[in-house]
């Protein structure tokens, strides 16, 4: 199981399944290390050379189970939390999955940063070698396992991101630097279905950048292909020649290697990342898993903040409208209430306070279910206008009072956003004759 650090607060780690595949598409011993120099996560293949389980690694220091390489692995440790620097070590040491044996890795020790900037731990990729190779010089950029380390360091950066251009930015300034490529962007679908819109770019003049803001998905070029076939592409030079030989052509494109991979959730594809390579063979099977993983995780990151973006704009804009409607009706002989998507009431007017019976305060903030449970067909029509976003007439509400029964004809009415998204349910309530 692979750990995530909160944003918040760096101490709590919690499983998170996106990890998962960026971590085990490494080959070689990858973990993640907290400040105290404790396991949070790691991939099997180290637990592997360990000789235990991943599960006994989590949450134990290294001389609990490693004490042949605590000293030399949580010097070189120590080392990049000060720094704050990537390192490379040398470790020797004997584990339980070979007693006796002594054995060396070279290690690659990379600072792992949340979005606000806080260092919140080490990954290590352990690279098992009894040669003697270069000691205090990090893996080359192009290496898989340095690749994999620096990619899990974004996606834990991608986790404390709040809002659409903060995972833009994670993306352009962590992320892309981290692959190698010299151009990219990350981009969303637009609500029609028809368009990809560009949230940013790295290394485009302006000039592309601003004659495509937006990008018709049915044009034939990698990334309106890419989503169309919710495929992810990997294309040499040679390859952008033989599928898009026009394209291939361009100056934008000519003799480079292009990856774009669909944003996928589920059933549905809500963007790219598109990256632009020098001239290059292949890619590999592990280039490939480690940047299909880190687009897993942007995507589920990405669709998380749309939607809270989403909730955030329509409970301020629920805000400004119940007030308008609550200056409305304040003294209105009809009674007004205003119900939310989650079927609490949000404002209510004296008018129909007294025609439930009820103080308004007892009612705010409270499900109309439980505090009206008389009026059954009050919740019905509000899921029902909730769901049709329709304006529903002619409900009749009866409530037993001491002289006799009062009977109120109710409507119901959609509140919606500029943009057509639900925020609420509007009903106004009059007293009508029992004999109407």
């Amino acid at each position: 199981m692979m750990f995530l650090v909160s944003p918040s607060d760096p101490a709590n780690v919690r499983p998170d399944p996106h990890l998962r595949a960026l971590l085990d598409s490494v080959r070689d011993g990858v973990a993640f290390f907290t400040p105290d120099l404790r396991y949070a996560s790691l991939n099997a293949a180290h637990a592997t050379a360990n000789g235990l389980n991943v599960a006994d690694h989590i949450g134990r220091a290294i001389g609990e189970l490693l004490p042949s390489l605590a000293r030399p692995l949580e010097r070189a440790l120590q080392r990049v939390l000060d720094s704050g620097q990537a390192h490379a070590a040398r470790v020797t040491g004997e584990t339980p999955a070979r007693p006796g044996v002594v054995r060396t890795w070279q290690v690659t020790l990379t600072p792992v940063h949340s979005d606000s900037n806080v260092l919140v731990g080490v990954c290590a990729v352990f690279e098992e070698s009894g040669e003697q190779g270069a000691v205090g010089v990090p893996a080359s950029r192009g290496s898989v396992p340095a690749l994999a380390a620096q990619l899990y360091g974004v996606v834990i950066g991608l986790t404390g991101a709040q809002t659409v251009q903060e995972v833009v930015r994670v993306i352009l300034t962590q992320g892309f630097p981290v692959t190698g490529a010299f151009v990219g962007g990350v981009a969303q679908i637009e609500p029609d279905g028809q368009h990809l819109r560009v949230l940013g770019t790295i290394g485009y003049d302006d000039a592309t950048v601003n004659a495509w803001p937006l990008v018709p998905l049915d044009l034939q070029i990698p990334s309106s292909t890419a989503v169309r076939e919710r495929t992810p592409l990997f294309l040499t030079p040679t390859d952008l020649q033989q599928s898009f030989p026009e394209l291939a052509a361009t100056p934008l494109y000519a003799n480079q290697a292009r990856v774009v991979l669909p944003l996928v959730v589920g059933d549905r594809v809500v963007g790219t990342l598109d990256f632009g390579f020098g001239p290059r063979g292949p890619f590999s099977m592990q280039e490939r898993e480690s940047l299909m993983a880190l687009a897993d995780a942007c995507a589920h990151v990405l669709a998380n903040v749309q939607r809270l973006e989403r909730d955030r704009d329509a409970q301020q804009e629920l805000g400004r409208t119940s007030a308008i409607l609550n200056t409305m009706y304040e003294h209105a002989p009809v009674g007004f209430v205003l119900i939310d998507a989650k079927m609490q009431v949000l404002r209510v007017n004296p008018a129909f306070a007294r025609m439930a019976g009820k103080p308004a305060d007892q009612l705010v903030g409270r499900k109309v279910t439980r505090e009206l449970p008389e009026w059954p067909q009050l919740a019905l029509a509000v899921g029902q206008v909730r769901e049709t976003k329709e304006i529903l007439k002619g409900l009749v509400l009866r409530r037993a009072s001491q002289d006799a029964e009062v009977q109120f004809l109710a409507s119901c009415y959609p509140v919606l956003t500029s943009s057509e998204g639900l925020i609420g349910v509007g009903c106004v309530l009059s007293e009508t004759p029992p004999s109407s």
